[in-house]
């Protein structure tokens, strides 16, 4: 089982190094770089969000949907919930790469692929009855709700699945809402956010269908390397670094909270908040809290 445990650990934990960026619209949270390739239960790997209803995220499906009509109805892992196996995950901002690969297929083990098997694609949520505005234009997939918006891109050519809600859940959404992306378990999504402080949507979606991501595939993995209009270069692969504007950015170790009200570094046990005329400090150690 050693050998083989990015198939049979799915259930243990350990260390996320997780990141979010958030704007006034629209916010973008990605688990950097987490267990490769592994299988796991009851995660997702990232999540671009407008509001609780308006968001998007992919998965690599363990099964096909359950047959049923109750939205609840999926897996542990399933179709929904849980990766068969966790993306290459790196996010800078409002830009992120997503790198497919399982470490394991059907011909590792005949007896684990008959308990652990996957489904040969990955796939998108993109529920386009919660979103103002849908539009699809090559391998990008544009998304509108009030001043917030998401782009999806799938190097696999993405369409959206149409459900029958007499067969399948669809928590009663008309509209398809399952980008899936066929051809194989492996694929590299990438996503960025936008918002109407950026300009407008219709600028901001040309600049994206100008900076079209550059993928390799060779037997050791991806490449990639994707002109973001907000972060520029950023380039990632299977086993390479992750680099933005030339420099490459360390995948975890950065401050648990950065942002205008302060820094607070990893294990800090004493955080504080600053705005322009009040200050909030929480010490755990002294469980104490100050109001100023």
């Amino acid at each position: 089982l050693q050998k083989n445990h990015a198939i049979v650990n799915f259930g243990f934990l350990s260390e996320a190094n997780t990141y979010a960026w958030r704007g006034d619209a629209v916010s973008l949270a990605s688990v950097q770089d987490h267990r490769f390739g592994e299988m796991r239960d009851q995660v997702h790997c990232w999540q671009a969000a407008i509001d609780a209803d308006a968001q998007v995220f992919t998965t690599h499906p363990v099964t096909p949907p359950d047959d049923s009509t109750e939205w609840k109805d999926d897996g542990r892992p399933g179709y929904w919930t849980g990766e068969a196996s966790m993306p290459r995950c790196a996010q800078h901002e409002r830009a992120a790469i997503h790198i497919y690969q399982p470490a394991w297929d059907e011909t590792t083990d005949d007896l684990l692929w008959n308990v652990f098997g996957y489904e040969p694609y990955t796939h998108a949520f993109v529920p386009q009855d919660r979103f103002d505005e849908v539009t699809q234009e090559g391998n990008w997939t544009f998304t509108r709700k009030g001043d917030g918006w998401i782009a999806l891109w799938s190097w696999r050519e993405p369409k959206f699945k149409v459900y029958d809600p007499a067969e399948l859940a669809t928590d009663s959404m008309e509209q398809p809402f399952d980008l899936i992306a066929e051809g194989g378990p492996d694929n590299v999504w990438v996503v960025e956010v936008g918002e109407a402080a950026d300009g407008s949507f219709d600028e901001w979606k040309a600049a994206l269908l100008e900076a079209e991501p550059q993928v390799e595939r060779n037997d050791d993995g991806f490449t990639v390397e994707f002109e973001s209009p907000s972060a520029g270069t950023m380039t990632f692969g299977s086993t390479d670094p992750f680099t933005v504007a030339g420099q490459e950015i360390d995948l975890g170790g950065y401050p648990r909270h950065q942002s205008t009200f302060g820094t607070i570094d990893h294990l800090d046990t004493t955080l504080t908040f600053d705005t322009s005329n009040s200050t909030l400090k929480l010490d755990f150690d002294a469980a104490t809290r100050e109001l100023s």
